[in-house]
């Protein structure tokens, strides 16, 4: 017997009883829902009835049109309620009774309006006594037909309720005997269950288990079920193939142990060359073509700052670490070799020198690396694979910058030695040729004074640098607060008349840099105690001096006099001639600005860091 057929039949049976459950259910919630609105349907021809027998007798006794009015109101609705109803036979006595209402009660107001037509007279009175005995006639008559409409709906109503309750016994009943059935059929079926799957599955197991265990003499033999029988007949037929492997399995297990010795001699191998190219700081990669397959070694990861495994390794993945000009120049490379015919010979040799490169890694550190490529050629002719060594060699390029950095700073400071002096009185000379174009004997004096402030801002830069370990940079912040001391000495300037406000970082300048922009601070406070503050005024003196990354920003404002943007343009003072020029020679821009006061921002470069390259990213 098959198991699916037992499952099956037994499916169906139960969808039948399940489906036979559902009907009686749902035809009982069909009677419960009918009974609930036949019910609310009596309930409101209840209502209506009674509320006609109060609006009649008001009506009568007071005549009124309202009255009137409300009575064919609820007259109306009653006669809806009526035909609302689903059940003929008292629908139809109901309709009945309705009309005969209607039509008493339009006899009671045509009464009515006879009586309201006859004039009060003597000759009267009779035929007004008469015609109220006719209307209280009338009247009971149609109290009678109301109450006859409340019995008749009454008794129909706990007939049908009676009714109800018995379908819905029935569905109970048959609820309850459908769910017997099934209940019987489900103690069947598993009893079924259990013998013709059960049972044979305990055997199956049982004797898997004996074969697992290593007894491959064990037969499981026919079973009662098809499918089963198939099993084990499958179970026997896999212990028969067991019994003939495991006559060879003792040789199998000798080179089995083979292997792995060999194995074991690879890993050691494999192990000592991954140390010593970690050791050496250099990995391996390979580019399969024709399958498109791209390998790194652990090391070729940890050069590029990941751990092994962490990216996916590809020709884009590299290539996206280069900067600019060598991503350029190994996109040129890789494609020449691909597409070009007649280069390839030259490509392929200059592939197989080293070539020096620069790649940032995930952490954003710029490192220095040489590579070296070998390039494997099928039958036509065409790449198959590319693979090649990388080494870090950051360190060997890091200490290399670093002599080179050394004699620099070596050969700047003997060079300094040898020409400051003989520049700086160039300088000197210079300005005192320029100043003594404008001298006028009642100035002599402040040209002078001019001239010593502008020779003092370019002596203390010399000063600082021949203080310190370092003969190239200077530390901006304590040469400018030097210069401000000198120049408010110099002019006698009270700081309760000119206060100072300065904001200046750790800013350390070439002396390239730091030589002119003294100058041009010289020049610019000398403007604001000259000029800004005339007389008895006094003011504040606003330094700032910032750097962003590469550019630095010098603002110096005063809250004076000030003067126009015209009077700036066409200025023709030395000091701002002066100004002009120097900011030029450090590459900078000058804004002017003259409301509130005069306000510089002059925007530039260390003009010296420009000469030795950075090896590190930010």
């Amino acid at each position: 017997m098959k198991i699916k057929r037992v499952i099956l039949s037994s499916s169906i049976f139960t969808l039948i009883i399940m489906l036979l459950v559902a009907l009686l259910v749902i035809g009982a919630i069909i009677n419960l829902n009918q009974s609930s609105k036949t019910e609310a349907l009596f309930r409101k021809i209840f209502s209506r009835v009674t509320e006609l027998e109060i609006v009649t007798n008001e009506y009568v006794m007071h005549h009124e049109e309202r009255m009137l009015q409300q009575w064919h109101v609820l007259f109306h609705e009653l006669g809806n309620s009526i035909k609302e109803l689903k059940h003929s036979s008292i629908k139809q006595e109901l309709l009945q009774d309705y009309r005969v209402v209607g039509e008493i009660f339009d006899r009671i107001t045509s009464i009515n309006l006879r009586m309201s037509d006859i004039e009060l007279e003597e000759n009267s009175l009779a035929l007004i006594n008469k015609l109220e005995r006719n209307e209280k006639i009338l009247v009971q008559e149609l109290i009678l037909s109301l109450q006859k409409i409340y019995f008749r709906v009454q008794n129909f109503s706990n007939e049908l309720f009676a009714q109800h309750q018995a379908e819905r016994g029935y569905y109970l009943y048959g609820v309850l005997l459908a769910v017997l059935v099934l209940g019987i059929f489900v103690i069947l079926l598993i009893y079924r269950i259990k013998k013709i799957i059960s049972q044979p599955l305990t055997h199956l197991i049982t004797g898997i288990k004996k074969i697992g265990a290593g007894d491959l003499d064990y037969k499981i033999g026919t079973l009662k079920t098809e499918e089963y029988s198939r099993i084990a007949e499958a179970v026997d037929t896999m212990t028969e193939n067991l019994k003939k492997v495991t006559s060879s399995r003792d040789a199998l297990n000798k080179e089995m142990e083979e292997r792995r010795k060999i194995l074991l001699e690879l890993e050691k191998s494999e192990k000592l060359l991954k140390d010593a190219q970690k050791i050496a700081h250099i990995g391996y990669w390979v580019w399969d073509i024709d399958q498109n397959i791209y390998h790194w070694s652990d090391e070729i990861f940890r050069i590029f700052g990941y751990e092994p495994g962490e990216i996916e390794p590809s020709f884009q993945t590299f290539i996206s670490m280069l900067p600019e000009k060598d991503k350029t120049q190994m996109i040129s490379l890789t494609r020449g070799l691909f597409h070009s015919k007649s280069d390839k010979e030259l490509l392929i040799q200059k592939l197989g020198q080293f070539q020096d490169f620069m790649v940032k890694t995930k952490d954003g550190t710029i490192k220095y690396l040489q590579q070296r490529i070998t390039v494997k050629m099928n039958h036509s002719f065409d790449v198959s694979q590319l693979s090649g060594t990388i080494q870090d060699i950051t360190q060997i390029k890091e200490n290399e910058i670093r002599l080179k950095e050394s004699l620099k700073e070596k050969e700047l400071m003997l060079q300094e030695i040898h020409h400051r002096v003989k520049n700086n009185m160039q300088v000197v000379s210079g300005l005192i040729s320029m100043q003594a174009h404008g001298i006028k004997d009642t100035k002599i004096q402040e040209i002078f004074k001019s001239i010593q402030n502008r020779i003092c801002s370019m002596a203390r830069v010399h000063e600082d640098l021949y203080q310190s370990d370092n003969f190239r940079d200077v530390e901006v912040e304590k040469y400018i607060r030097d210069l401000i001391e000198h120049l408010y000495d110099s002019y006698r300037i009270d700081q309760d008349k000119i206060s100072l406000e300065l904001h200046v970082n750790d800013v350390v300048l070439d002396i390239r840099t730091a030589l002119p922009l003294g100058i041009i601070l010289n020049e610019l406070i000398t403007n604001v105690f000259k000029h800004a503050y005339p007389g008895s005024s006094k003011g504040k003196l606003y330094i700032l001096l910032q750097q962003n990354k590469d550019e630095y920003q010098l603002i110096v404002k005063d809250e004076g006099i000030g003067f126009s943007q015209e009077d700036y343009e066409n200025a023709t003072s030395l000091g701002l001639q002066l100004i002009q020029g120097l900011v030029q020679q450090i590459h900078g821009e000058i804004e002017f600005s003259g409301v509130g006061g005069v306000e510089f921002k002059i925007t530039f470069n260390d003009i010296g860091n420009k000469i030795i390259p950075k090896i590190r990213g930010e």
